[in-house]
């Protein structure tokens, strides 16, 4: 799997995004998923308690029911039947019913919570892997793990943490959970238990870039830039084509006052691609506004907004760039597009220019 780092927190800090929560994250479980409920073998359904679904969700009119004779773990290998054919609507049916037979045991639960995440619902998933947890007689680190990854998304901090602290707890030689656990600690403020995670995670897997770039954005927070610009180099030797580690790297060189680099660093990626993600062009804005090149910041945050037509924030940003520039009449323009869209300070912005 790929460890390019992806903006996803939705509680985050405004000075840096996660790196692997939420859609990476969400990318890692799904993954887990399929090799976990997809890897039995295809062929005809098991005799007792399976029948054929539309895959929507229910039964849609046909007949699933699970045998009593029937073993949880032939109940698994009906379900890795239908996953394989992607009938999702099948597999719960199956899991749903096999739960009321047996409520109480852990492997079902978070097999059911396996197939929601498959199906997009986090939310469900991650009520079955608490219960999986809370059904379990010496639940295994994995089962904290995945609950943790799951709250994450969620943009359920606090208890990702807890979750990752008992999956560590339990099981200290899974590389991942100092890494993630390192990513929730930094989107809380909190730098030490951060830094002492990822610095674990460096020690189990120095070949990954993601653990790098971690690091170089825990010391940027802490305003640690000779760190930060040495990890971030890491980062960029293992992947240096990331769009994520590039904009990082631009993130430091501003910070230490050299707004030249960042652009030539930024400037390496095209025109599309800075203007498809709001940290690129925030950061080359900021970078051209700090050398007196208003009307270039300008233009590279329309350039995002014009990407991104439906994005409010994106539109106020370009009239609040645009009238730093002195184009006040287009700096109006857009202002009133933020505020069509939405934005809850437009109209204030717009009525403090006396319109």
């Amino acid at each position: 799997m790929n460890d390019t780092p992806k903006p996803t927190n939705p509680k985050g800090s405004k000075d840096t995004k996660l790196v692997i929560l939420a859609a990476a994250a969400m990318v890692v479980i799904v993954v887990a998923s399929v090799a976990k409920l997809g890897s039995g073998s295809k062929g005809s359904n098991p005799d007792p308690g399976t029948a054929q679904n539309d895959g929507s969700g229910g039964a849609g009119g046909d007949t699933i029911s699970t045998a009593p004779t029937q073993t949880i773990e032939q109940v698994l290998s009906s379900v890795q039947v239908y996953v394989s054919e992607k009938n999702y609507g099948a597999a719960r049916a199956i899991l749903t019913k096999a739960i009321e037979r047996y409520p109480s045991d852990p492997e079902l639960r978070s097999a059911l919570g396996d197939l929601e995440m498959l199906s997009g619902n986090a939310s469900a998933a991650y009520d079955q892997y608490v219960s999986a947890i809370e059904s379990s007689d010496n639940p295994g680190g994995d089962l904290f793990f995945t609950a943790g990854t799951i709250a994450s998304t969620l943009g359920e901090m606090e208890r990702a943490e807890a979750h990752y602290l008992e999956a560590q707890r339990r099981d200290p030689s899974n590389p991942d959970v100092p890494l993630y656990l390192a990513n929730v600690q930094l989107s809380m403020g909190k730098i030490e238990g951060a830094t002492k995670n990822i610095a674990l995670a460096a020690k189990a897997t120095p070949d990954r870039a993601i653990v790098w770039g971690t690091w170089a954005q825990i010391a940027l927070r802490e305003n640690k830039l000779p760190i930060a610009l040495q990890q971030i180099g890491k980062a960029r030797e293992l992947e240096p084509a990331s769009v994520g580690w590039i904009v990082v790297e631009a993130k430091i060189h501003k910070r230490m006052g050299k707004p030249e680099r960042a652009i030539e660093v930024l400037t390496t990626l095209s025109d599309d691609t800075i203007a498809q993600n709001r940290d690129a062009t925030m950061t080359l804005a900021e970078s051209f506004a700090m050398i007196g090149r208003a009307e270039d910041a300008a233009a590279r945050v329309i350039a995002f907004a014009r990407a991104h037509p439906d994005d409010a924030r994106g539109a106020m940003d370009s009239a609040i760039s645009l009238e730093r520039a002195g184009d006040r009449e287009q700096a109006i323009l857009w202002a009133r597009r933020a505020r069509d869209l939405g934005h809850e300070r437009a109209a204030a912005w717009i009525e403090s220019l006396g319109e």
